[in-house]
């Protein structure tokens, strides 16, 4: 009876020593291991505050499918880790990568091979280069380049319908800068500035004097919309449209 005894002290104690050494596997779930999902997708779920509106990208897309990688949040919301891609029926295209729910690196939205939207994020802002168009009116497009929520550098802004084009220089603060030129019914036009934005002269173009050769200057009032303050705020205006999940135009 007691050499029974003894044996299942042994035992016991065997198996404490074991479970030292060796612990016994657990099975809670890992929420930083990166997940898939392939299926349908509106895009329109994934824009902030901002863009969820019927002028937001992808507002008029339908049977759309999508692909992205996420994490799973301890209170069972999906963080948005890696690559995303999305395509419509028609054949628009989304391709990019999110880190922490925040877009990173080039993003590019393909409406057709000639009207291609790219954008550069830095930590879920718009930063450097890019080239957008409206998500409404993509034969509407503007090309320079962002910093903290301001154009700087040189800028074009181009329409199709009415056919204008206007193109200049930014400064660091986004204020125009020296010569800006727009070309508006077959006319090209020029406005002035000095280098911290201040207009020297409005918009004119120069014409000679068929009798005499004489040098005149045409001045004309344009739009506000296509002044250097008016394109820099439709530019910035379309970047925001194309910020989704914690993407902003600037912190």
């Amino acid at each position: 009876m007691m050499n029974i005894f003894y044996n299942e002290i042994a035992k016991v104690a065997i198996l404490a020593i074991v479970g030292v050494l060796f612990p016994f596997p657990t099975f809670s779930q890992d929420n930083s291991v990166k997940k898939v999902y392939s299926g349908e997708l509106n895009l329109r779920d994934l824009q902030n505050e901002r863009n969820v509106s019927d002028n937001g990208i992808g507002a008029t897309w339908s049977d759309c499918r999508g692909s992205y990688q996420y994490i799973s949040s301890a209170d069972g919301r999906r963080i948005f880790d890696g690559y995303f891609k999305f395509q419509t029926a028609s054949g628009s295209k989304v391709e990019g990568e999110f880190k922490q729910n925040k877009q990173v690196g080039i993003w590019e939205y393909q409406y057709s091979s000639n009207n291609t939207t790219k954008i550069n994020f830095v930590d879920g802002i718009p930063q450097g280069s890019f080239v957008v168009h409206n998500p409404r009116k993509v034969a509407l497009r503007c090309e320079g380049t962002v910093k903290n929520g301001k154009l700087n550098s040189f800028f074009i802004f181009e329409m199709d319908y009415p056919k204008v084009k206007v193109s200049g220089n930014y400064n660091s603060e986004g204020k125009p800068i020296d010569k800006w030129n727009i070309w508006i019914n077959g006319k090209t036009y020029t406005s002035e500035y000095d280098k911290i934005g201040k207009e020297q002269k409005g918009w004119y173009r120069v014409e000679y004097d068929e009798s005499t050769g004489d040098k005149k200057y045409i001045y004309v009032t344009i739009d506000d919309d296509y002044s250097p303050e008016g394109v820099s705020r439709m530019a910035l205006d379309f970047l925001s449209l194309y910020t989704l999940r914690d993407s902003k135009l600037k912190k």
